[in-house]
């Protein structure tokens, strides 16, 4: 009997020892437990802080492009403002060049107008000087056996030979005044 209970005081010493191991290894996996959650925690804190890094840097990162995009957007409008401002310039100088044009026409138009004028002119007044010579040739002809000074006509002059003489001449007066006038 004594070797009965001695067998069974050391399988409970063995038992006892078996669990005391068991619990000692627990006790280990605990702390592992522990120590691994307290590392979850912790990595799981600084996940946390760097997410918010993360989150403030690309906060930042939006607030300066958001800035960037307001000065493009600006300098787009400045830019088709500049661009408006110079079309309507170039637009104002076209005019101007139109009516320029416009001038020049009108002013050739009269140029020639005048040309053909003074041409009209100028063959009226050799038709005068052609007529004038024929007239003073006919009139030496007829007098070309009587030659006698003018004295001597204005001696023999009637009233109405007078008349017709100073109507001729105020007539011509008048004439060399017109011509004279328009080709100055």
């Amino acid at each position: 009997d004594e070797g009965a209970d001695r067998q069974e005081g050391l399988t409970n010493e063995a038992l006892s020892q078996e669990e005391q191991m068991r619990r000692a290894h627990r006790k280990e996996l605990g702390k592992d437990f522990e120590a691994e959650r307290e590392l979850h925690a912790s990595a799981g804190h600084e996940t946390a802080v760097n997410v918010a890094k993360v989150e403030a840097d690309v906060e930042r990162v939006r607030i300066a492009i958001q800035a960037q995009d307001t000065e493009a957007q600006q300098e787009v409008i400045q830019l088709r403002a500049e661009a408006h401002e110079f079309k309507d310039r170039i637009t104002s100088k076209e005019d101007e060049l139109h009516r320029a044009k416009q001038e020049a026409k009108e002013k050739e138009k009269r140029i020639a107008e005048l040309m053909r004028q003074l041409q009209n002119e100028n063959k009226t007044r050799a038709e005068a000087r052609n007529a004038q010579q024929v007239l003073d040739h006919e009139r030496s002809q007829k007098h070309a056996t009587k030659a006698v000074s003018y004295t001597h006509l204005r001696a023999h002059e009637t009233p109405e030979h007078l008349v017709c003489r100073l109507l001729l001449e105020k007539k011509k007066k008048k004439t060399i005044e017109m011509i004279t006038k328009r080709y100055k």
